[in-house]
């Protein structure tokens, strides 16, 4: 019974290494293909929502839990008072001027939006939530009014039944790093996929 010789454990070697090689990139590659999919689904859901709103005549918001791996759907038939030739977050501003404890920052925008839905606008959950693919979060999440993106605690995305939400920026991200943006149009509903952390604009 013979053994290898030097040649043939030098191929085997080399074989060995170009297998190797070849699946590295295949591994790191497969967080890139997770995230740009979640980022995906998540447009698709905005723009969704953003047109069942339009269609059923509610009003309809997103809530994410951040770090947030399932969105909550939720749909209201109550009463939104707003005017149609002003932002939705300068309306808000308004609502607070007579406040004297004043917010600031995150808690400043959703104090300003959470007044603009009466107390007669209930939000009844539509289904179920909608879950991201395995291994990836909305990490971090801008929205119109904020003094900077948050990366935790209850941040609701708001759906009107006359064609609006609120430019946002959602990070969605895996465990490994890998990051996409998915930016948000206010008036289509429309979005913009990103790669890494895209800039956001105090408005």
């Amino acid at each position: 019974m013979r053994g290898f010789t030097l040649i043939e454990m030098t191929v085997a070697v080399v074989v060995i290494a170009l297998v190797a090689a070849m699946g590295i990139p295949a591994f790191v590659g497969a967080g890139t293909a997770d995230v740009r999919e979640a980022s995906r689904r998540l447009s698709g859901l905005i723009r969704s929502t953003y047109e069942d709103a339009i269609l059923n005549g509610e009003t309809r918001r997103l809530m994410f839990t951040l770090p947030a791996s399932v969105v909550k759907i939720s749909a209201s038939q109550g009463v939104v008072n707003l005017e149609p030739d002003k932002p939705i977050l300068a309306q808000a501003e308004e609502l607070k001027k007579d406040s004297e404890d004043k917010k600031t920052g995150v808690t400043d925008a959703l104090f300003g939006m959470q007044d603009l839905v009466k107390d007669e606008a209930h939000f009844d959950e539509t289904g179920e939530p909608f879950t991201l693919p395995s291994g990836t979060v909305v990490r971090e999440i801008w929205i119109e009014g904020m003094d900077e993106p948050t990366k935790e605690g209850e941040v609701y995305l708001y759906f009107f039944r006359h064609g609006y939400t609120q430019n946002a920026i959602f990070y969605v991200a895996t465990q490994e790093g890998e990051e996409y943006s998915v930016r948000i149009r206010s008036l289509t509903g429309r979005s913009i996929i990103e790669v890494g952390h895209a800039e956001w604009k105090r408005r």
